[in-house]
């Protein structure tokens, strides 16, 4: 068994044939890119996008299965070498946009770098065995398509996994991401017969009020936070609302420092309803996503790839997280994450300058180089079975031997 965290020699593989398949594959991501891009699609609407990913796997020889976890936008492409079975390595691709924004998370730029990364190891190498999978995961904005596929069983025979992300810092083994519980919180105003409309419980005093008292809690926890909006709060002043509806997305470093975020929530939420005359109702609006395990063994081969690409890997943790689906995969099956700043250097997710760069032909040089660095990384996993053991060995040392869905 190998030494968990020890890194093991640097035996790349010859890696000629696979990077022609690169090159030849740079029209491809170019124009997948591009018409991602031009045609962005909110989570679970991404019809265009799903049907063009799956069209050019299934033309290249990968055997496609739609509609997986009873999702209508994901999709499964998987490639057989020779006899096929194990090791199975997947690559994630994801594709939905932003509201008013567009793709100003990349998720054009993911996809077409899975989508190549992809197509290339089936077209480079001659494997006796194994497969390499290209996983059409949609909705990682709102519900985390992954998630779904995770619970439905359709990635349990998967033995690892990786996709991309464009960032303003490029780090690997290092990445870290938040737990999150979206919830939706209401209040409906008490009905007492006889009142004037301006002396009724007014839901609105609750919602407000509680948005006050969450926010004094998250400054007073470290690691967590509380972003929120309100989406129903009335229409006209002189009119009580029949009920306010507020989301959050409660955010924590760890699963046990939600757990207590949680429980301070809910004493808010109490209080609220106390204090304005007002019932309540919480709910689970969407899936959690639980804080990415980046599996080092992976990642270190990742970064040294990096590292001949010029990047600086960084190895301090990010100071803000973020919050990814496939952090729920990386409980299960060994997973990397890397992110990727080439002509991103300093601009920040959810932005319109990152919705620029991610349109330019400084995203699709970004996408190009994540497409290169993950099919290597793929490649020594498909060739080097004591690389894939000890990575399985890691995962196993994190969450113990039982890990998986």
């Amino acid at each position: 068994m190998s030494v968990v965290g020890k890194p093991l020699p640097d035996s790349r593989p010859a890696a000629s044939p696979l990077k022609d398949s690169l090159s030849s594959l740079a029209p491809t991501l170019r124009r997948v890119s591009r018409d991602l891009f031009e045609n962005p699609e909110l989570s679970g609407e991404e019809s265009k996008a799903c049907s063009l990913l799956a069209s050019l796997l299934s033309e290249n020889g990968f055997k496609v299965e739609k509609n997986v976890a009873n999702l209508a936008t994901a999709f499964l492409a998987r490639y057989a070498f020779g006899d096929g079975g194990h090791p199975q390595i997947g690559l994630f691709c994801e594709y939905d946009a932003l509201p008013e924004l567009g793709h100003a998370c990349g998720h054009n730029l993911i996809a077409s770098a899975s989508l190549v990364a992809g197509l290339a190891l089936a077209k480079g190498l001659d494997l006796p065995r194994g497969e390499v999978w290209v996983i059409g995961s949609p909705a990682e904005e709102t519900f985390g398509g992954k998630v779904s596929l995770l619970r439905s069983g359709h990635l349990a025979d998967l033995d690892a996994a990786m996709m991309f992300h464009p960032g303003p810092e490029t780090r690997v083994c290092s990445l870290r991401s938040v737990a999150t519980a979206p919830t939706e919180i209401v209040f409906y105003p008490e009905r007492i017969p006889g009142i004037a409309q301006e002396r009724r419980p007014n839901p609105v005093l609750a919602v407000a009020s509680l948005f006050q008292s969450i926010q004094s809690v998250a400054s007073g926890l470290s690691g967590a936070s509380c972003p929120g909006v309100i989406l129903e709060g009335g229409r006209r002043p002189n009119l009580t609302p029949k009920r306010t509806v507020a989301r959050f997305s409660f955010r924590a470093k760890t699963q046990p420092l939600l757990r207590r975020l949680m429980h301070e929530v809910l004493r808010c939420v109490r209080e609220a309803s106390r204090t304005s005359d007002c019932s309540f109702s919480m709910r689970r609006y969407e899936a959690g996503y639980e804080p990415l395990l980046v599996n080092q063994t992976i990642g270190k081969v990742c970064e040294r790839y990096l590292q001949d690409e010029g990047l600086a890997v960084l190895s301090a943790p990010p100071e803000s997280p973020g919050a990814y689906d496939i952090g729920n995969v990386s409980r299960c099956i060994p997973v990397i994450h890397p992110i990727i700043n080439r002509g991103f250097e300093g601009v920040l997710t959810h932005t319109e300058e990152f919705a620029e760069r991610a349109g330019s032909e400084e995203g699709i040089q970004c996408a190009t180089l994540a497409a290169r660095v993950l099919a290597l990384t793929a490649q020594e996993l498909l060739t080097q079975p004591e690389l894939l053991a000890a990575a399985q060995d890691e995962l196993s040392h994190e969450v113990g031997p039982k890990a998986g869905q």
